[in-house]
């Protein structure tokens, strides 16, 4: 029976893993099959085990249930609530010592260190994760959290150390047969090498990923390559191809309803508009991204916000422009790497107002946020400093 109950929790970590990656409602039916099976772990426990064999299942359940309300309040971009909900539910693993829930709860608690920006503690909870998950043989929360630290190397521009240990989490994926960790991993590493400006193995990774994901019917994730590509070949000057990516991404999002992704493959499709010199067609773009998320996905209405700020600037609409840069900044405080680039653009903003001495303030804190975060030279946040430095 316990082993059963093993398995069967086993099982109920895997399926809030995939429910938080895909965003899932808390009212959709999956997430209600999560609470039963939930109540079923504890129904067992409280009806066959010895009290204090069904207290700890108690207390796991209940880990289990508050790393999903993390899950949720990260999504929501509630922070601090997710953090609380992630440590809470560490202090009970480590009570009943559940190591594998330990393992998760340091994973996600890094995870939301890394969107605020706090490189060097998500680091260090992505290492507790990865040691207590190798203490305990646990290869795949070894290969997620693996892949966690590639990611949080990558935001600070650390690009050898981010593919190194990409290339540990493919390694394992593959040990395993996990082709969803697999495809997400493979996208993820021609992000790190379309950073470094190698284009050719970028595009390589990012077909090896869609494959994957077009085998397996996993939509966000091919949702997220087809962006994830069109950047690097709007970076890279081919800009009418990643219009083409930008709008199958497109094309994914509406059909499943991601409202957060679809208005941030929207702005970025507005800054390939107007880099093609397409400006009017880039305006509607980012104002019907910012129109699709409202407020309620603050990432992709900030990049909008400080898109289209910069447009209209150009254009002479100078109020306009700083009443979307006052909208906008706010949103990416959870988000270093963005805020700085956003930095970069109002610092565009003033200095097309003369505002000469704001403009300067403003590189400075985006100058600030690159020597914080450690990023590299090569790195979009980068160019984007060294462009604000050329107006100033």
């Amino acid at each position: 029976m316990a082993g059963q109950r093993d398995a069967a929790r086993a099982s109920l970590v895997q399926v809030q893993a995939i429910a938080a990656e895909l965003s899932v409602n808390e009212n959709s039916e999956v997430v209600q099959e999560i609470k039963e099976l939930e109540a079923q772990l504890l129904e067992t426990a409280t009806d066959s085990d010895p009290v204090t064999d069904g207290d700890r299942e108690h207390s796991i359940i209940e880990g289990d249930s508050l790393i999903e309300m993390g899950n949720i309040e990260r999504e929501q971009s509630n922070y601090a609530s997710a953090n609380e909900s992630y440590g809470a539910a560490l202090s009970l693993y480590l009570e009943r010592g559940h190591a594998s829930g330990e393992g998760v709860a340091h994973e996600r608690m890094g995870s939301v260190c890394r969107i605020q920006g706090k490189h060097d503690e998500a680091n260090q909870h992505f290492q507790q994760s990865l040691q207590v998950s190798r203490s305990i043989g646990n290869r795949q929360q070894e290969g997620v959290s693996l892949g966690a630290l590639a990611t949080s190397l990558l935001d600070q521009g650390r690009f050898q150390a981010s593919i190194e240990h990409y290339e540990l989490a493919l390694a394992i994926h593959r040990d395993l047969g996990d082709k969803r960790g697999e495809g997400n991993t493979l996208g993820t590493m021609g992000i790190v090498c379309a950073a470094q400006g190698h284009l050719d193995l970028a595009l390589e990774h990012f077909e090896a990923a869609l494959a994957i994901q077009l085998a397996i019917g996993d939509k966000p994730a091919q949702g997220r390559v087809h962006g994830n590509m069109a950047n690097a070949l709007r970076n890279a000057g081919q800009v009418h191809l990643a219009i083409e990516h930008y709008e199958l991404a497109l094309d994914i999002w509406r059909v499943i309803g991601d409202c957060g992704n679809e208005g941030m493959t929207r702005g970025n499709l507005g800054v390939a508009l107007h880099r093609l010199g397409q400006v009017d067609e880039a305006k509607a773009m980012l104002e019907e991204a910012i129109q699709i998320c409202g407020d309620s996905v603050p990432l992709a209405v900030g990049f909008c916000c400080g898109s289209l700020a910069q447009i209209l600037a150009e254009q002479g609409d100078l109020a306009q422009a700083h009443r979307l840069i006052e909208r906008g900044e706010p949103m990416l405080e959870g988000y270093r790497v963005e805020l700085g680039k956003f930095l970069c653009r109002k610092g565009v903003v003033q200095c097309l107002d003369g505002q000469m001495q704001a403009a300067h303030t403003s590189l400075s804190q985006a100058t600030g946020i690159g020597q914080e975060l450690q990023i590299n030279e090569r790195s979009e946040l980068a160019r984007e400093i060294a462009g604000l430095q050329a107006m100033v």
